[in-house]
């Protein structure tokens, strides 16, 4: 059953053995994990690493040597079961724009929505979705311990779009093609805000949850907010 989870999840055959193998047997070196997974030892690192990256492993060292772990399975079993119920309601909305669909000779934009996202899982979540729209821009504030540019940086260094930060703290998570400029501290709030030319994403750090607004309307505001800031921030780090 697990084994099907993991799949479902985009898994491939050698990290579901390896992840199986952690879960069963507790933290181990990676010599152990290649022997017992019958993987070779580049094999295995590559897809160790993966699993680091997806979130569902850790690493610690002790006295020289790596050793992996697997994340808590009731935090795994709470993030299939956060994406089952996002996949639900996406389904429900695209049930409601059936029975309401808008005339072919309009203009008018479908009706806009908010979605709710829980704790850290939640807030990556909003982030994978958001990137998987392949944004052509981005506008970006940055709080100083930036949600995005830590638990989020694998996901945020695979989008090509034109990034503009702002920030009271230089974040090295964020892409090359990234543009930082300098807000004062007193202007850090705790939150994380992303903009694209029709999405909202705001993270809340403190009380761990996302917020996606998708709207033209709001999203033209905030840009328009952003790019005044923008032109009177210093300049970049």
């Amino acid at each position: 059953m697990l084994s099907q989870l993991l799949k479902s999840q985009g898994l491939t055959e050698k990290e579901i053995t390896i992840f199986t193998f952690l879960l069963e047997m507790g933290e181990q070196p990676a010599s152990i994990i290649a022997k017992n997974s019958q993987l070779s030892r580049s094999s295995c690192y590559t897809g160790l690493d993966s699993l680091i990256n997806k979130g569902l492993l850790s690493q610690i060292n002790r006295a020289g040597v790596s050793f992996y772990l697997t994340c808590d399975l009731k935090v795994l079993l709470d993030q299939f079961k956060n994406q089952k119920i996002q996949e639900v309601n996406h389904i429900s909305l695209l049930r409601q724009d059936l029975d309401n669909p808008v005339p072919t000779n309009s203009f008018a934009l479908p009706k806009s929505r908010a979605h709710y996202f829980s704790g850290t899982e939640g807030m990556t979540s909003l982030v994978q979705q958001l990137l998987a729209k392949n944004p052509v821009q981005m506008r970006v504030y940055l709080s100083k311990h930036g949600f995005i540019s830590q638990a989020s940086q694998v996901f945020f260094q695979q989008s090509t779009a034109a990034i503009k930060v702002l920030t009271s703290a230089e974040h090295k998570g964020l892409p090359p093609s990234a543009i930082q400029k300098i807000l004062p501290t007193i202007f850090d709030c705790g939150i994380d805000i992303i903009t694209t030319s029709n999405q909202v994403a705001i993270f809340c750090l403190t009380e761990e949850f996302g917020l996606s607004i998708d709207s033209n309307s709001i999203a033209v505001a905030q840009n328009k907010l952003f790019d005044f800031i923008w032109k009177i921030a210093k300049s970049t780090f």
